[in-house]
């Protein structure tokens, strides 16, 4: 009789709760309808209650879809079909094509235009060449390119000691890794002005607002190239260690409670290296290079054929490659580089990729080096990417709203290449094997230790950062169909600032 009559009072508390905010039987609805909430402990079922919240706030896509009005649902079904066109046009256009061989023209126009005409000091080599080398990296390749008679001066200026100095294949610097402290009398650190500290402590405070906004935590990172700098200001730098200290992944640095730039900076990303210009340049006029959050991120190339999922077969590509293969890749030299790559699975929810593969030179890696690891990688990463791009539309065709926040991953197949240390393990642990850890009292997966996560407290966050959803989600869709009318269902509209 006493266990009957505690069930009737606690029925009647939870009703009570339930009724006191209207929403809360519309997000169980969509959120949990499978769920009976009636005979909850009254803690359990205000925990249930803020965790819809807290997902409703997040625009995290439903279990179940509300009822939609007459006009939301002819705006979804249209919305739908707009998104469906783009994601298989972008889907095709990386489909490898067998047809047309690499290298051949699909018209027979001759090479070079009819009644080409130049100045004649561009016919003088000597003369060329001087010009060429005043001129930088990007005239020099944008000359190999365009024109076959500038091609020997444009290989002679990229080729020569005096323009490559600093990636040349024996360099003065010791070459460095991820995690190693920095030797600044080996080493000539970047220094700030006051006008560039004063924007960098504005930008931290107002990612860091940002992050406190967010209804899940998400990681921030802040560029090495100046977080790791010995002469920030003693408040920039506090801010910065207890950041650091607040997005620690507990599970290997739980007893950190403190860190501090006063004593030993360290190598953490690749904003601290000068990329070598010709490598970059092999991408970058194409679009396909992005230098953020302190890594690369290299697409493949759309519409290619098997074999040249990274780089063309052209004439003037061959002998770029040819020419720089053998110098470094970035200055000071590097002994380990990490290529990783978007992964569909539970842990790609928190922004971390998967390591496709690592490689090492004691020496410092080369262009060559790299290059053929991207191309050993490629095949993988075209599939998985395929395979992820694929779910996201059957996602976001059969039951998606443009509320649903699942732009995670990149518009194109894409490489996204960090500084590792040589030490860092290869093995590849699996999903089913993945622990758990808590940021913020918000459980997520911990991510393998290859990654590298217990080389250093920032580490988390630098295989982890992702830009801001208006960023991913306009490598889908163009503007006019991130939000085409705000919702009258009751969900949530999409709240930009977080």
């Amino acid at each position: 009789m006493g266990a009957a009559l505690s069930s009737v009072i606690q029925s009647r508390a939870n009703k009570s709760i339930l009724q006191a905010d209207p929403r809360n039987f519309f997000l169980h609805s969509i959120y949990e309808p499978y769920r009976d909430l009636r005979h909850l402990h009254t803690r359990e079922l205000e925990l249930h209650l803020e965790w819809y919240h807290i997902q409703d706030r997040a625009n995290t896509p439903p279990a179940a879809a509300p009822p939609y009005s007459e006009a939301e649902l002819s705006a979804l079904k249209l919305w739908r079909q707009q998104v469906d066109r783009r994601i298989r046009k972008r889907i095709s256009s990386y489909n490898v094509s067998t047809c047309i061989p690499e290298g051949t023209s699909k018209t027979t126009s001759a090479s070079r235009p009819l009644g080409r005409s130049e100045h004649q000091v561009f016919q003088i080599p000597e003369l060329l060449d001087l010009i060429l080398q005043l001129s930088g990296p990007p005239a020099q390749v944008r000359a190999l390119q365009i024109s076959d008679a500038w091609r020997s001066s444009a290989i002679c200026v990229i080729t020569s000691r005096r323009n490559q100095e600093a990636f040349r294949s024996i360099s003065t610097s010791p070459a460095i890794e991820y995690g190693q402290v920095i030797d600044q009398a080996a080493y000539l650190l970047p220094r700030l002005c006051e006008r560039q500290i004063e924007q960098f402590a504005l930008h931290i405070n107002r990612m860091i607002s940002w992050r406190n906004k967010s209804y899940f935590p998400r990681y921030i990172y802040f560029p090495a190239r100046i977080a790791q700098l010995g002469d920030l200001p003693n408040s920039v730098a506090s801010t910065l260690n207890e950041f650091d200290v607040s997005q620690a992944n507990y599970e290997y640095h739980d007893s950190t409670v403190s860190v501090s730039r006063d004593t030993e900076l360290y190598w953490l990303d690749l904003t601290q290296l000068q990329v070598n210009p010709y490598f970059d340049l092999l991408f970058s006029e194409k679009g396909r290079f992005l230098h953020r959050l302190g890594r690369w991120e290299i697409s493949l190339r759309p519409n290619a054929t098997p074999g040249h999922l990274v780089l063309g077969a052209s004439p003037s590509e061959r002998l770029l490659v040819q020419a720089i293969g053998s110098t470094h890749i970035t200055n000071p030299p590097c002994r380990c580089l990490g290529i990783y790559c978007y992964d569909a699975s539970g842990l790609s929810a928190w922004g971390t990729h998967a390591l496709l593969k690592r490689i090492r030179n004691n020496d410092g890696i080369r262009v060559n080096e790299l290059l053929d690891a991207l191309d050993d990688c490629a095949p993988k990463l075209l599939g998985k990417w395929a395979e992820s791009a694929e779910g996201l539309r059957n996602r976001v065709t059969e039951k998606g709203h443009w509320i649903d926040n699942v732009w995670r991953m990149p518009g194109t197949p894409r490489f996204r290449i960090h500084l590792d240390s040589y030490d860092m393990s290869d093995d590849i642990l699996h999903i089913e094997n993945a622990n758990t850890a808590t940021m913020d009292g918000i459980g997520h997966p911990a991510a393998p230790t290859s990654l590298g996560y217990q080389f250093h407290i920032t580490r988390t966050a630098y295989m982890s950062a992702e830009p801001p959803r208006a960023t991913t989600e306009g490598e889908w869709l163009p503007e006019e169909l991130f939000e085409p009318m705000k919702t009258e269902t009751g969900r949530s509209n999409v709240d930009w600032e977080v």
